[in-house]
């Protein structure tokens, strides 16, 4: 792979993780259009671990809030969840991010290999951004209500990002969209899909760890990987800062033309 190639896929990977345009769609579509093939699990956990440094740096003060909450329970400070304390407030909302995670986790471990298969197949990645589109139409239609999660609404929220265990289909697109549907206010949908990430990216990377260290890179393969990494990470920062953005003006479905495009054209050229 060359520099430019690390780069250009580095850029993929930070806008599409958190564009509701599916980052594993388009890493499989970018590399059959840049005619190489990644078979070397490094690359991934390096731009993974790119994509991650950007959300806790955009939602820092949200981290912070969550390392208070878990601070408070390893020491039995917890008070009670009408608390409007800081440590309360974080370990309220550890509570949601562990409920909206355990339905990806445990289909995403058990049926490991159906949703890996799917990554060989650039036709139905074609096929899944056509859904996507439809799913990113439906947030217009959301009627928003309320400003917080509950467990049920964080649940139901979790049960969406199952779904987007398949290549094509966008994780934050259809957790926004399901927040939204719950009756959640869109900045606060948005907001904690953002943070969901944070335990799916980590878990992915970290499960991946232990294949890198018996690969080492060599020198030329580092400089890569680091490239690869660099360039996720600001391109991370600038479509989360986007799309935050985008939300709050309710134009979140407009991205739906994108992916109705890119999977038509796609799936057409396919069949030529």
């Amino acid at each position: 792979m060359a520099i430019w190639q690390a780069a250009l896929l580095g850029v993929l990977q930070g806008l599409t993780e958190f564009l509701p345009l599916s980052s594993s769609g388009h890493l499989v579509l970018g590399q059959a259009i840049l005619g190489i093939e990644i078979h070397d699990i490094r690359f991934e956990v390096f731009v993974h671990f790119g994509t991650l440094m950007a959300v806790l740096t955009i939602f820092k003060s949200d981290i912070l809030l969550l390392l208070k909450g878990m601070k408070s329970l390893i020491l039995f400070k917890y008070k009670n969840e009408d608390s409007d304390d800081e440590a309360s407030k974080g370990l309220k909302l550890l509570g949601l991010l562990i409920i909206g995670t355990f339905p990806a986790a445990t289909i995403g471990f058990l049926f490991k290999d159906t949703f890996e298969a799917a990554f060989s197949n650039p036709a139905f990645v074609c096929g899944s951004l056509v859904v996507t589109g439809f799913i990113l139409f439906a947030s217009k239609f959301a009627n928003e209500k309320v400003m917080e999660f509950s467990p049920l609404k964080a649940f139901w929220v979790g049960l969406a990002q199952v779904v987007a265990l398949f290549p094509g289909i966008s994780r934050s697109g259809t957790t926004i969209t399901a927040g939204m549907i719950t009756g959640v206010k869109r900045e606060e949908a948005a907001r904690f899909s953002f943070l969901l990430a944070i335990p799916l990216i980590l878990a992915v990377t970290l499960l991946q760890v232990f294949d890198l260290i018996s690969h080492l890179p060599s020198g030329k393969e580092l400089v890569n990987l680091l490239i690869g990494t660099m360039f996720a990470y600001f391109s991370g920062i600038f479509a989360i800062k986007w799309l935050l953005a985008v939300v709050k003006k309710g134009w979140f479905d407009r991205f739906a033309y994108y992916c109705f495009a890119v999977g038509v054209t796609g799936l057409v050229l396919l069949s030529i």
